[in-house]
């Protein structure tokens, strides 16, 4: 099994070579288009629990808008239970994404009974809410793009890879 996903998974690193500004553009859209905030509010926002999709939103809005680090305003979000790992889990998400302590606001605790039993409750990081200061204009632009793909999937009956 282990041999099958390697060999797999070395074909696809090599189809995928080379990943260029527009590749990176149309991944950044699916990822906003799922993940991202799609409320009234003006504000570019996005919340996820998973490390690398934290990693690549600032990746893009690095490289598609130019927004620097210290533009972000970051938040953890974690259960109420995970109280006494705050300290871990706010130096798990500073050290991952690079971005100094100081930066992140107060760790929000979440009072709810979960049912969601963790085999490694160590490893439990949490939700990370990250908005980006002043971003009407990326909120807005962003949506106008998920807006285009919308339309463009509804009037295309295939995509040519």
């Amino acid at each position: 099994k282990e041999k099958v996903i390697a060999d797999v998974k070395n074909e696809v690193f090599c189809q995928m070579d080379n990943i260029s500004k527009r590749d990176l553009l149309m991944l950044g859209i699916g990822l906003y288009w799922g993940e991202g905030a799609k409320n009234s509010k003006p504000t570019f926002t996005f919340v996820n629990s998973d490390p690398d999709s934290i990693v690549l939103i600032i990746n893009w809005l690095q490289t598609v808008f130019a927004i620097t680090k210290s533009e972000l305003q970051l938040q953890i979000y974690i259960n109420a239970k995970h109280a006494h790992r705050t300290d871990r889990v706010h130096s798990f998400w500073s050290s991952y994404i690079k971005i100094p302590k100081k930066q992140f606001r107060k760790t929000v605790l979440v009072y709810t009974n979960t049912k969601k039993v963790y085999e490694n409750e160590e490893r439990y990081t949490g939700i990370l809410h990250l908005s980006v200061a002043k971003s009407s204009s990326i909120k807005y632009k962003t949506l106008a793009m998920i807006d285009y793909m919308k339309e463009y999937m509804q009037n295309k009956k295939s995509v040519l890879l």
